[in-house]
């Protein structure tokens, strides 16, 4: 059942041409939500949605590739917009909404859909962001309250943004590591990263302003080691070569090196790996540098070893320590106290610094410093300690022996507190773990890159389509390894790391992408390829993100053949049909060459498949399709465009030959029996044909000519064939309907119907007063003249648009009473339906609906109005109809009684609530005594069953007193009211009462 058009759907589509939302290309904001939608949902489909016109379009996609819109009229999002809440269907085969949509029953099989509106500030509903699934299911409350919230992020980046979005992720390991050094460079000290593979090194101000250098943010590995004193460069050329050698994973040195005024500065260097190579190899070193002059100077000048201590401990928190070997003074600075959690100048021992430390760490230090005191070599520790009070923490101990100024043996050393150190370091294992799993869990293969475009790592999937491990492919051309080809052309395609790192930006993939294997395997691939830049926004690399769409291509590939093709038939279907006809109406005018269209409508094809049932009609269908297509050459266009309605297009095709092939097929029918349950059924064909030429301006007029035909042939006496002829008098009528049949479709899809109404007045008093009106329609044109219904409804019911009007008409009237019921004093509006929507399904399944989505209060004012003639022609149908809206609380009432063939024993088997007794027997009421004895009858008769009566057309005060006598209960006519716009109309004299005990609302057309 397809959704109804929305009040404001006039301003919707402004809106939407405003943001300019379905001319912008992709926008990687979008597809991050619609990611991350699937994702936390766990559905196969994600999208984001726009419903405009008579399409829903995605502008964001996940699972659908290849498929950007779907027809409105089928849009599970076409229901969402009108509500504010999600709309969640766990089963759509269990929902009367959507039980036979195409969508369901077909590709992509649609079983779970959950639609968050996108609902701007201003009110106005554009589409949805939705997840939808092939198996059902509903969703918890957490993901349901975060797609919720990702719909709101959607709504303001639409809202918002002027251009797409370009992508440049990051790591988590790089994150991390870019918010610690920026930690670090706030507190003066000075911050190196050395790519161990590449010449230069990255270092900040503060570390060239220790040596009195310029500000350029880099220098040569082999300065900054010439920098060195040359009685310690060896030692400290060897240690980081350790380092960069993967012996060891952190760097540490107090040395000397000179500064631009030629002077020799003390400095301390720590470093640790903070990025590795999937091999385990280190792949970027990142240290401090601190300055330790004032330290060592001030060593020099003075004795003073708590004034020496503390001076250091201010650089960087760092406590210093001196051990006098002979005997046995220890001196902290205040920094140590304040590390250890000690009260400043206590009176430290050795037994009391080795207290602080656990078990193992104690032995660990303990051992380390007997050896430097008899071995003479320094330590260097990171070790567990507990402060004072009883928290725990990490520290660096750092020691070495000197000679002493007393003429012993000393240690001196170094405490620093490397807790949030420690802690940040952990937190970026943890990162680059987390980081390693979700690679690896990833169903999106993973390439990485360098700056050269050669392969640095793969993650398992990208392995498994490439052929290629991580092994054997790093520092392999990317192109060797991701070999890709245009899926339409099968040429090799660009490679997108070149692109990507030429230009510094994000690059999407523009074809249909074909990934090949090592091993020859193809698959499907939707790639996108992002720039790795550093802080300074220097390109070091690229990284690849590729998904496997093998499937979802060849599933995009079967729906776009089913979307071209009658599943029932195998002919081609109307979409198909009106392309081929807008592409041939135009080739005919500019080349000025002949074409065919046959319009074919089977005759009596009703009565077999009411007769024999539905699953019977089908087979009628198919065989009649194989003997149509057996009148036709093998180049020949045939589509079937409805239940029984077939077209043929014929190309390059005289009107000798269109009326031959016409003419065969409608005699090749005559001959065909329809054999069911043992019973033969003769099938007919009325076909209009029409010559496509230069006299048509485009393909509906084409169409609406052919139609006209048909029904002159079924006029004539069907099973016959009529052509077209510009000034054929037969058709003249037809065109009329035709005409407004396409007015019609314009003020259903523009809203310019305006609902009217005309009050309905008791005849006596009754102790609840509100106003009873009768809810009519009129068509406003551009001039701003209003049509009546007479006009127009009975070309909306041949060409079958009275049921859609209906449903329009209902929607919006039942909005309006929800919408004011505080407000007006209603007590029942009334709507007409016609004898289309009575018998229709689709209508009863949409009102059924729609009632059970309303207050009951808002049921209660409702009341529908059925013709007799309709309900006596479709009695099963109405009863059943009848039944099911009164058990929700809507009235029902029969309207123009005695017009028809119906009694009073109709009341019977359909359960109204008022009878509307037609105008003819009302206008010569003085006169005529026989119509006099009818409408008394009628009142009788109805207050026996118990039903209310309306008498219409009332003009007179006369009339109005002898219904009164009568017993009539309510009158409607030019007396007491002509019809005025809703509004307008219900803001009169409150002279009607309630009918039915409680107040009431509907819609007419």
């Amino acid at each position: 059942m397809s959704a109804p058009i929305p009040f404001n759907e006039a301003e919707r589509r402004r809106v939407i041409a405003e943001l300019d939302i379905l001319q912008r290309g992709n926008d990687a904001e979008l597809d991050a939500l619609v990611r991350t939608a699937a994702l936390i949902t766990g559905r196969a489909i994600a999208l984001i949605s726009i419903v405009e016109g008579r399409r829903q379009r995605f502008i964001a996609n996940v699972g659908l590739q290849n498929t950007s819109q779907t027809r409105r009229e089928v849009s599970f999002c076409a229901h969402a917009v009108f509500h504010e809440q999600p709309l969640d269907v766990p089963d759509a085969l269990d929902d009367p909404r959507f039980e036979h949509n195409d969508l369901v029953l077909g590709e992509p099989g649609i079983r779970a859909y959950t639609g968050v509106p996108l609902i701007l500030e201003s009110g106005v509903a554009l589409g949805t962001l939705c997840v939808i699934d092939r198996e059902p299911g509903s969703l918890s409350d957490a993901q349901m309250e975060t797609l919720t919230l990702l719909a709101q992020a959607a709504t303001r980046r639409i809202e918002t943004a002027d251009t797409p979005l370009s992508a440049e992720p990051q790591t988590p390991e790089g994150i991390s590591q870019r918010r610690l050094l920026r930690a670090v460079d706030d507190t003066g000290i000075g911050t190196w990263e050395w790519d161990v593979h590449a010449e230069r090194m990255r270092v900040n101000s503060h570390w060239e302003s220790m040596l009195g250098l310029p500000h350029n943010g880099a220098l040569y590995v082999h300065s900054w080691l010439d920098l060195h004193h040359p009685s310690e460069l060896g030692q400290t050329a060897d240690l980081l070569s350790r380092v960069a050698g993967g012996d060891s994973a952190e760097y540490e040195r107090l040395t000397r090196v000179r500064h631009a005024s030629g002077d020799w500065v003390w400095v301390l260097d720590r470093a640790h790996v903070s990025e590795w190579y999937d091999s385990g190899r280190p792949r970027v070193l990142t240290g401090v540098r601190i300055d330790m002059s004032g330290f060592i100077h001030q060593e020099a000048r003075s004795r003073d070893s708590e004034q020496r201590l503390n001076r250091v401990g201010d650089i960087a928190s760092i406590g210093c320590w001196e051990l006098e070997l002979e005997s046995g003074d220890l001196h902290w600075s205040d920094e140590v106290f304040r590390i250890h959690g000690l009260e400043v100048g206590m009176l430290p021992s050795v037994d009391t610094a080795l207290n602080f430390y656990p078990g193992p760490a104690r032995r660990t230090l303990e051992q380390a410093i007997e050896h430097c005191q008899a071995q003479g070599e320094p330590y260097d520790l990171e070790l567990p300690f507990v402060r004072a009070n009883g928290q725990p923490a990490w520290i660096r101990a750092i020691g070495q022996r000197e000679p002493s100024a007393k003429g012993g043996q000393r240690l001196v050393g170094i405490f620093q507190d490397i807790t949030e150190s420690h802690r940040l370091h952990a937190r970026l294992d943890e990162d680059q773990a987390r980081l390693r799993a979700t690679l690896a869990a990833l169903d999106d293969g993973v390439i990485t890159c360098d700056a050269r475009g050669q392969v640095t790592s793969l993650n398992p999937v990208a392995e498994r389509m490439t052929g290629w491990t991580t092994e054997n492919a790093r520092g392999v051309d990317v192109g060797s390894v991701f070999r890709i080809f245009d899926g339409d052309s099968a040429a090799p395609a660009t490679n997108p790391v070149t692109l990507c790192l030429q230009s510094g930006t994000t690059v999407h993939a523009q074809n249909k992408t074909v990934l090949v294997a090592r091993s020859g395997a193809e698959s499907g691939i939707q790639e996108t390829t992002t720039p790795i830049l550093d802080r300074d926004r220097e390109i070091k690399g690229a990284v690849i993100v590729f998904r496997d769409v093998t499937e979802q291509r060849a599933l995009a590939r079967e729906v776009d053949r089913k979307s071209a093709f009658d599943e029932l038939s195998g002919l081609h279907n109307r979409s198909e049909f009106e392309q081929r006809l807008n592409q041939l109406v135009p080739m005919a005018r500019d080349d000025r060459a002949s074409h065919g269209l046959l319009y074919i409508d089977l005759d009596d094809f009703k009565i077999i498949n009411d007769s024999c049932g539905h699953s019977a009609g089908d087979r009628l269908i198919k065989q009649v399709a194989r003997l149509f297509k057996r009148c036709l050459d093998a180049g020949d266009f045939i589509a079937r465009t409805g239940g029984d309605e077939f077209v043929v297009i014929l190309e390059q095709c005289s009107s000798k030959r269109l009326m031959e092939v016409a003419s065969e097929m409608v005699s090749e029918l005559r001959k065909f029996r329809f054999v069911e349950s043992e019973q033969r059924f003769r099938v007919g064909a009325s076909i209009g044909a029409v010559m496509i030429d230069v006299a048509w301006e485009s393909a509906e007029q084409v169409l609406q000519a052919a139609d006209a035909a048909c029904y002159s042939a079924k006029e004539a006496g069907r099973g016959r064939v009529h052509l077209w002829e510009q000034e054929d008098a037969l058709l003249q009528a037809r065109r009329a309907d035709i005409r407004w049949a396409t007015r019609l479709e314009q003020a259903m899809e523009y809203d310019h119907f305006e609902l009217w109404a005309q009050r309905i007045d008791a005849l006596s008093p009754s102790d609840e007063q509100g106003a009873y009106a009768e809810v009519l329609i009129r068509l406003r044109e551009p001039d701003g003249r209003m049509v009546s219904p007479a006009l127009f409804m009975g070309a909306a019911e041949r060409f079958h648009l009275a049921t859609r009007i209906d449903q329009q008409v209902l929607y919006r009237t039942v909005g309006w009473l929800a919408a004011h019921s505080q407000e007006w004093a209603v007590a029942t509006l009334a709507v007409n339906l016609s004898g289309n929507s009575v018998s229709d399904p689709t209508f009863r399944v949409f009102a059924l609906s729609l009632f059970a989505s309303i207050d009951p209060s808002v049921r209660e004012r409702l009341c529908l109005e059925i013709t007799e003639t309709v309900a006596v022609s479709n009695l099963d149908e109405a009863a059943e109809f009848v039944r099911e809206v009164r058990a929700m609380g809507v009235r029902v009432a029969l309207d123009d009684f005695g017009a028809g063939a119906a009694t009073f024993g109709y009341l019977k088997a359909i359960p109204v609530d008022v009878i509307k007794i037609d105008g003819q027997f009302i206008r010569d009421l003085l006169d005529d005594p026989l119509d006099a004895a009818t409408v008394r009858c009628f009142a009788d008769i109805a207050k026996v069953v118990g039903v209310k009566t309306v008498a219409e057309f009332v003009e007179t005060e006369e009339i109005a007193d002898t219904l009164r006598e009568m017993g009539i209960d309510y009158i409607q006519g030019f007396l007491r009211h002509k019809p005025q716009p809703l509004e307008t109309a219900l803001r009169g004299p409150l002279s009607a009462t309630q009918l039915f005990g409680r107040v009431q609302m509907g819609d007419a057309s």
